[in-house]
């Protein structure tokens, strides 16, 4: 669960929260960021499943309930409805660090686990066995984006860090020529939808978007977000299952000799004549 969201700085002179303030006032803008906070503390992939308008509204924290607020969201773009499931639009892209939280959690775990030899007991110290230090400026706020993994250097000096900012190798066609992605959204893209490979799903949705050039330039970065999200959906819900089918399969008790026979009868067609 996060403690605060990324706002930017252009977000009250942005049209779309202009039009959202002229249809509903300020309680209209103020409501659409309590449904991001609420977003972040309950729904941190963005992804608003099994929620209804209604559900929505209430997580936003909206009064009126004369005027519907979750359809102008949608309309304005700040909601996305995605096989009839709503969406936060853009969420990945602007609040990577909410969404990579739970990869961080699990590695901070393992690398206790690997540092202390137990994934189970870690040493427990107490806060007088413990010298206090005064936290540098740079560990009292979180950066708002993923750390990038450094370049390994074959020459056998130190690692460089890969500019966040330097093309991927990645690039993505639309009807006005191309988007080259970067390294920070590879990266960010890598955090948030962990059941994917996501070099390989990149790789497929250049070639397709080389042949069809069916997204617009302006649609080119969140629809490509949009389909790996689908799809991390999908594959996350795939391995749910799977990993479900695997306990029921370990659980099972083998069938006794008579039981067989019974539902090889049974099989047969026997029993109902």
């Amino acid at each position: 669960m996060s403690d605060d969201i990324r706002l930017s700085t252009g977000f009250f002179t942005h049209h779309k929260t202009i039009k959202l303030e002229r249809r509903f006032g300020l309680i209209g803008v103020k409501s659409l960021i309590n449904l991001w906070m609420w977003t972040a503390q309950n729904r941190p992939t963005g992804i608003l499943e099994g929620m209804t308008e209604e559900d929505l509204e209430i997580a936003s924290a909206w009064p009126d309930i004369d005027r519907k607020l979750i359809p102008a969201l949608v309309e304005l773009h700040w909601l996305d409805v995605i096989d009839g499931v709503y969406h936060v639009h853009g969420w990945a892209e602007n609040q990577p660090w909410i969404i990579g939280a739970g990869a961080r959690k699990e590695k901070a775990r393992k690398a206790n686990a690997k540092r202390w030899g137990s994934e189970d007991v870690l040493p427990q110290a107490s806060s007088e066995d413990t010298p206090r230090t005064p936290k540098r400026a740079s560990e009292e706020s979180p950066s708002p984006f993923p750390s990038f993994p450094k370049e390994k250097d074959i020459s056998g000096g130190p690692a460089v860090p890969i500019d966040p900012k330097a093309f991927s190798g990645f690039v993505i066609y639309h009807q006005d020529g191309e988007m080259r992605i970067n390294n920070r959204d590879l990266e960010s893209w890598k955090s948030a939808y962990s059941h994917l490979d996501i070099p390989a799903q990149l790789q497929a949705l250049s070639d397709w978007t080389r042949e069809t050039r069916e997204w617009t330039k302006k649609e080119a970065y969140h629809r490509t977000s949009a389909a790996l999200r689908i799809k991390d959906d999908k594959a996350r819900i795939y391995a749910d299952e799977k990993s479900k089918d695997q306990a029921a399969q370990k659980d099972k008790k083998p069938m006794t000799t008579e039981e067989r026979k019974r539902a090889e009868w049974l099989a047969s067609g026997q029993a109902v004549n």
